[in-house]
């Protein structure tokens, strides 16, 4: 495609001019003066090399090229006029604080990787993350989103999206299975005897699956970053997901496994306030992190 040099200016005040038939009421609409319109007028005829109006007692009268090209050009004049106006309210609603109460898991596994793209296309938004708070925090107001591992809330008022799947695994350091004289697969009786660190409280239920009956010596966090944290200080072996472990990349930590047991895979979902009652830059990080999401 090749363009010309001609200043788009000239073609809106040629647009107005033609719609007006009077270059009086065309510099009224511009705010600009009548022999501003009258200048663009002349500079665009000598640079298309034809005359677009002649004058008249009431205004002037396109001539035959000018009504050929104001049909040529109205339907893209009125495209880059809609697109300047929703530049303009793009710009002027893309500002503002978005809160997310959010899990260590989806930041780990998405959401850090997203943020950095929307903080490019939306410089003048800020940011607010918080760990775990509550759902009734929506209704408030005092929080956009709330992204949750486990489906347990029923709420009219709320919308949900499933937005994407974890699996659960075991963690580890290489050198802490080198100082215990481990591999990476693990007997039962190895599994319950060394310490468990995890955010997760299901303990009795996961026992009971291995059939077990002691109890592990386990170190709760209140989150999987803390996990990470005390599994790379060779602590013990740290329950966190696939994707968490892939996101860490870390050569040194390494997934181990349990003879017989093997964790299924569980939706992460997110809820968040009815879609309509978002602002407009709460509303695109949603679609924007939907659609990275499906990449």
């Amino acid at each position: 495609m090749v363009f010309n040099n001609t200043n788009w200016n000239l073609y809106k005040v040629f647009t107005v001019a033609f719609e007006e038939q009077n270059l009086h009421r065309a510099a009224e609409i511009m705010l600009v003066s009548r022999t501003a319109i009258g200048q663009n007028i002349r500079e665009l005829e000598r640079q298309l090399g034809v005359t677009l109006f002649t004058p008249h007692h009431r205004g002037v009268i396109p001539t035959p090229q000018a009504v050929n090209l104001y049909s040529q050009i109205k339907s893209a004049s009125n495209i880059i006029v809609g697109a300047e106006n929703d530049l303009q309210t793009f710009t002027s609603e893309s500002a503002g604080i978005i809160k997310i109460s959010v899990p260590d898991a989806a930041v780990d596994t998405f959401i850090a990787d997203y943020v950095k793209e929307f903080r490019v296309k939306y410089p003048k938004v800020q940011l607010e993350f918080f760990r775990r708070k509550g759902v009734d925090l929506l209704t408030t107001g005092n929080l956009d989103f709330v992204f949750d591992v486990d489906y347990k809330f029923a709420d009219a008022n709320l919308t949900t999206i499933k937005m994407f799947t974890l699996t659960d695994t075991f963690v580890v350091h290489k050198d802490f299975l080198k100082n215990h004289s481990l591999g990476q697969i693990l007997s039962k009786e190895q599994f319950i005897n060394l310490p468990i660190v995890s955010y997760h409280s299901t303990w009795s239920d996961f026992t009971r699956e291995i059939k077990s009956e002691t109890e592990p010596f386990v170190i709760r966090a209140d989150s999987s970053s803390i996990v990470t944290l005390l599994v790379k200080k060779q602590v013990g072996i740290g329950w966190l997901c696939k994707e968490q472990l892939e996101a860490m990349n870390d050569p040194d930590v390494v997934e181990v496994q349990v003879e017989g047991f093997s964790f299924s895979s569980f939706p992460a979902v997110h809820i968040y306030c009815g879609y309509k009652n978002l602002s407009r830059p709460a509303r695109a990080f949603l679609d924007g992190l939907i659609k990275f999401n499906k990449r």
